[in-house]
């Protein structure tokens, strides 16, 4: 077979190739169409209570399975109201928690400031007295030093008037000490009995503190949990429902195909029917066609065809070659360090150097 011939055969066979493959894509689109047409055909005559009695069978099948979708609605309808139920008591019960705590800790911070200053005092008091005990203490030895000086035989009288003179003076000092720590100690006992009851009913409030959280957390622990519960029956009842509607979709789409096949339209499924023919008459027509196009192929065209696709290629390939060849050709000699030798330089005389 001469080159010219192999190229009319080989074109003419890759024209069959490409038609035939549009039309397999027209086919299977049409046919995927023609599931969902026959399901709304299907559909159409059970809404439109039209005569089913000759498909008795069938008509129990979407009977039952509407009924039992029917059930899984209304179940899941009560799932929801539930689910819906239990996240406002969980809303209504932190509000009411955060409202009891919020108030208890309020009152805790005005107990914890009386506690403070409370024993902010008792610091102060306790510091001022121990500054009184040294005080008294210092007042001790220096009373000592002047009655021991007081029995030195070379004193003379004066010295010794004014010794007794600073032990009076001592005395007087430590007198007013002892009287001022009697009073701080009274008033540390006071602010002591003041600060107990505060801390007591502090103590109290954290504790009404601690004990609402507790019952917080066991409250919505519990609510939580239902709520898992719910939305997790919720969860497979959906999956049910889903797989009971999807099973009634494939009995519509067997209804509505013997109802293409056995029985004249009724005008209520008029238009659904219609859309039915029209796709079987398409996909009648792009049947025919294919096997015309396939009773157009012969042993020779397809060989003619892979003897193009061959010859095609080995162009392609020594095309390649021959560019390669060509940038061979053309890319200059390069002396050994790789670089381009110069041309070499001509003169007035003729002469290069």
């Amino acid at each position: 077979m001469g080159i010219k011939k192999i190229f009319s055969k080989g074109f003419a066979e890759f024209k069959r190739r490409t038609m035939m493959l549009r039309e397999r894509r027209k086919l299977q689109k049409l046919q995927d169409g023609q599931s969902r047409e026959w399901m709304a055909l299907g559909k159409k005559a059970w809404e439109s209570r039209i005569d089913l009695s000759a498909y008795g069978n069938l008509k129990k099948l979407i009977s039952d399975s509407r009924e039992i979708a029917g059930q899984l609605s209304d179940q899941l309808d009560q799932l929801r109201k539930a689910e819906e139920k239990t996240e406002g008591e969980i809303q209504k019960e932190k509000g009411q928690y955060r409202s009891e705590k919020a108030e208890a800790e309020t009152e805790k911070r005005e107990k914890d400031f009386q506690v403070s200053r409370y024993e902010k005092e008792v610091e102060k008091t306790e510091s001022g007295l121990e500054d009184i005990n040294r005080r008294i203490s210092d007042l001790n030895r220096q009373r000592d030093q002047y009655s021991s000086r007081l029995q030195e035989d070379q004193k003379s009288d004066l010295e010794k008037k004014e010794i007794r003179q600073k032990i009076d003076a001592v005395g007087m000092e430590k007198e007013e000490l002892q009287k001022e720590l009697e009073d701080q100690k009274e008033a540390l006992k006071k602010t002591r009995e003041r600060l107990a009851p505060e801390k007591e009913a502090a103590a109290k409030l954290q504790q009404k503190i601690d004990a609402v959280v507790k019952k917080e957390k066991k409250t919505l622990d519990k609510l939580e949990k239902e709520l898992k519960n719910t939305r997790e029956e919720i969860r497979r009842a959906t999956g049910k429902q889903e797989a009971m509607n999807r099973e009634i979709e494939g009995y519509y789409e067997k209804l509505g195909k013997k109802l293409a096949r056995d029985t004249p339209p009724d005008p209520a499924v008029g238009k659904e029917m219609a859309r039915v023919k029209n796709s079987e008459k398409k996909i009648t027509q792009i049947g025919e066609k294919l096997d015309k196009l396939e009773s157009e192929a012969s042993a020779e065209t397809r060989s003619a065809f892979w003897q193009m696709i061959a010859i095609a290629a080995g162009g392609i390939v020594l095309a390649v070659i021959i560019v390669l060849i060509l940038i061979s050709l053309l890319g200059g000699k390069s002396d050994p360090a790789g670089d381009p030798i110069p041309p070499p330089t001509v003169t007035r005389g003729g002469s290069s150097f």
